[in-house]
C-alpha cells in the first residue's frame, strides 16, 4: 500500500509529498538562471502578484478553493525568488493562490501556505513569461483561441532572445561549412545549430509541427482580419520575426470568438481541420457550409486517392436522404 499523502492547511499536501516538478522542466536543465531548485510551502502573504494578463474569474477562485479542501493542492503554483528576504514574485497559479487566498479569508485557521515550485532570483522577465505560458497552455480550460494566441506568444519571445535558430537543414549546413571556402565563426555555427522555431515550439510545449502550423495559420487569418499587414517574407513561422509573430498572438488574443470564427470561415484544408493517419474529421461551420465545401475540393485536387465525381454524388444523394429523414418526408 503506498504511503497516504499527508494534509497541512487547506487539505493541501505535506511538501515532502509534493512531486519535485522541477524535474519536469528539462529542456532547461542547461540554463541554471531559469531551472527551478526547490519545492515548498510559503505563506500567502509573502507572494507579490504583479500585472496579469488574464483577469480573475471569481466563479473559478469557488470551484478551485472548494477542490483544494476536498482533494489538497494538485498542482503547485510557480515563483521567483527575490531580492528581499522571504518574498517571491507570482509566475503562475494566479487562480490557486486566490483560491487559498479565499480559505484562509473564510477560516483563518484552516489555510495560509501554498505549495510552490521556487526559481532562482535571476530568472529573466521573458523566462518567467515562457514558464507561465507552458503551464497555462498544460490546462485543459483554454479556449481554441487561447491556446492559438498563447503559443504564438511563446513563439515570439523564443525568437526575441534568440533561442531558436533558422530552418537551413542538416546537409544544407553541411554544404555551407564544407564548399565554397567561406569562413564560419564558432558563435556563427553555434547559431546555425540552434532548433528552429518550430522544433522548439512543438518539444517545449508537446503539439505536432502540424499543429503548430495551423495555429500560425489560424493566427494570421485572424490578424489579417483585424488589418493586421503581414510582409510577404514572413508567411512561415520560420520567416516571420518576433515582433510579426507577437503581433499575430495578440490580434488572436484581443479578438472575439465570433470575430476568430468569422475569420477563420475562408480557410483552406489543413488549417482548421484535423488529420491523423487513420482518419480525417472536420470541424464543421455549424452557420454554412463552406468548410465542408472547402474539405470537398481540396479532396478533388488531392494527388493520394482523390475524390471522384461518382463520390460527390453519393454524398449529395446520402445529404437528400438525410435531410428527408429528419423533415420526416418519405
Amino acid at each position: 500500500m503506498p504511503e497516504k499523502i499527508k494534509r497541512s492547511e487547506a487539505g493541501m499536501a505535506n511538501p515532502s509529498s509534493v512531486p519535485n516538478t522541477a524535474l519536469l522542466y528539462a529542456g532547461w536543465l542547461h540554463d541554471t538562471t531559469r531551472r527551478p531548485y526547490d519545492v515548498k510551502a510559503l505563506n500567502i502573504n509573502n507572494i507579490i502578484v504583479g500585472k496579469r494578463e488574464r483577469q480573475l474569474d471569481r466563479a473559478k477562485i469557488q470551484l478551485i478553493a472548494n477542490s483544494i479542501r476536498t482533494e489538497g493542492l494538485l498542482q503547485p503554483i510557480g515563483v521567483r525568488l527575490t531580492k528581499v528576504y522571504n518574498k517571491y514574485d507570482l509566475i503562475y497559479g494566479f487562480h490557486r493562490l486566490e483560491a487559498v487566498a479565499l480559505i484562509n479569508q473564510e477560516n483563518p485557521l484552516e489555510g495560509h501556505s501554498i505549495v510552490a515550485v521556487i526559481f532562482p532570483e535571476e530568472m529573466p522577465d521573458w523566462g518567467c513569461k515562457l514558464a507561465e505560458i507552458a503551464e497555462n497552455l498544460a490546462r485543459v480550460d483554454l479556449s481554441q483561441r487561447e491556446k492559438d494566441a498563447q503559443t504564438l506568444l511563446y513563439g515570439s519571445i523564443l525568437k526575441r532572445h534568440g533561442l531558436v535558430g533558422d530552418a537551413i537543414t542538416g546537409q544544407a549546413r553541411n554544404n555551407q561549412y564544407t564548399k565554397g571556402k567561406v569562413e564560419v565563426s564558432h558563435s556563427e555555427r553555434a547559431a546555425k545549430s540552434k532548433p528552429t522555431i518550430t522544433q522548439k515550439v512543438t518539444a517545449d510545449l508537446g503539439i505536432s509541427p502540424a499543429t503548430f502550423n495551423r495555429q500560425v495559420e489560424r493566427g494570421k487569418a485572424v490578424a489579417q482580419k483585424a488589418g493586421l499587414v503581414i510582409p510577404p517574407d514572413e508567411q512561415t513561422p520560420e520567416t516571420m520575426s518576433a515582433d510579426t509573430m507577437m503581433a499575430i498572438g495578440e490580434k488572436m488574443a484581443q479578438a472575439t470568438d465570433d470575430e476568430r470564427k468569422d475569420a477563420l470561415k475562408k480557410l483552406p484544408y489543413g488549417t482548421s481541420w484535423r488529420q491523423s493517419e487513420t482518419k480525417v474529421r472536420a470541424i464543421l461551420d455549424t452557420e454554412g457550409p463552406e468548410a465542408f465545401i472547402n474539405w470537398c475540393r481540396e479532396r478533388i485536387k488531392g494527388k493520394h486517392k482523390p475524390m471522384s465525381l461518382d463520390i460527390l454524388k453519393a454524398y449529395r444523394k446520402a445529404l437528400d436522404e438525410l435531410i428527408a429523414e429528419v423533415e420526416g418526408k418519405p
